[in-house]
This record gives C-alpha cells, structure tokens and sequence, in this order.
C-alpha cells in the first residue's frame, strides 16, 4: 500500500502510526479509569481527558486520509464519513451529563440531609439534656443538625423529628 508512495510520505505515514499507538493505549487507559470511576467528579475528569485525546485522534486521522489522499489522487475534498454523527454523539453525551449535574444540584439544593452528633442513631440511648429546636421537646438521645444545600437549617433536632423530616424527604428513618 505505501510502497508507492514517496519517501517523504512514508516517513510521515511511519510516524503517525507510532503516535496513533500511543495515542490509543492512552486513549484505553483513560476510558477504563472512566469507566471504573465512582465518584461523579473522577468520571467527569477522566471523561475530560479521553474526550481530549479522543478529538486529537479525529484530527489526525482526518490529517492521515489528507496526506493519502493529496499523494495518491491529488487535492481531494472526500476524507472521512462520520464525523457529523461523532459531534452530534458527543453532543448528546455532554447534554445527558449536564442535566445529570443539573439533577444532582436540584436534588442537593432541594433535600435536607442530617449529620448526628454521636455515632448511635438510637433513641434509647442517652448522651445528656438537649432541646430541640423543631417541636421544643427535652430529650436524652444523641441530637443531629439537619441541613439543607449545605447550610444549616437547625442546629439541635431529636430524634423524632429527625425522622419525620428525612422520612419526609428520603423516604426512611435514620433513628431507629
């Protein structure tokens, strides 16, 4: 296949086929990470840099067909077919994780979260005399700060009322 081709376009062709091996090996490396990544943040990392080397292996392989193409037919404007499809895939990948982002914001900004004070979530335990802020009751068990969108909306709440407002949100009861 290249033998006809001139020597300087076999050096380039030498070339581009040891850069597009590397390239590949890394552009596997980090779609296996990708892929392994549980934490959102490391899956939009490691997407980020195989998405990079993903479009620098489009522009050099639509450079490769140029440089065979312009040496075997001349200047040519046929390269490769496909590319609209790869963007508009692209496109809709970026979309479905923006709006994941999005959901993931909303739920966040929307849910409330609790953060126990001790460790034990029973009721029956006692850790001393608290009040809580939500009914105003006296209780003994360990108190838990309930937040929403990471800023706290009470600080000292029961173990009841914990309940009643996470089962509310969450669908179950940290306080047993």
């Amino acid at each position: 296949m290249t033998n006809d081709l001139p020597v300087s376009v076999q050096e380039r062709l030498h070339r581009y086929y040891t850069l597009r091996d590397r390239v590949y090996a890394l552009t596997q490396f980090y779609y296996q990470k990708y892929e392994r990544a549980r934490k959102l943040e490391k899956q939009d990392y490691y997407w980020q840099r195989y998405d990079r080397l993903a479009k620098f292996t489009r522009k050099r392989d639509l450079t490769f067909t140029r440089l065979i193409f312009n040496s075997r037919f001349g200047q040519s404007s046929q390269f490769v077919f496909g590319y609209v499809e790869r963007a508009r895939a692209e496109a809709w990948w970026r979309d479905q994780v923006a709006d994941r982002q999005r959901r993931g914001r909303e739920k966040f900004e929307k849910l409330h979260t609790y953060a126990p004070w001790f460790m034990s979530l029973s009721v029956g335990a006692d850790y001393g005399h608290w009040d809580c802020e939500y009914c105003g009751r006296h209780f003994y068990h360990s108190p838990s700060t309930i937040k929403r969108a990471a800023k706290v909306v009470y600080e000292c709440v029961c173990g009841h009322c914990t309940n009643q407002i996470i089962e509310r949100d969450h669908g179950h009861f940290p306080y047993q």
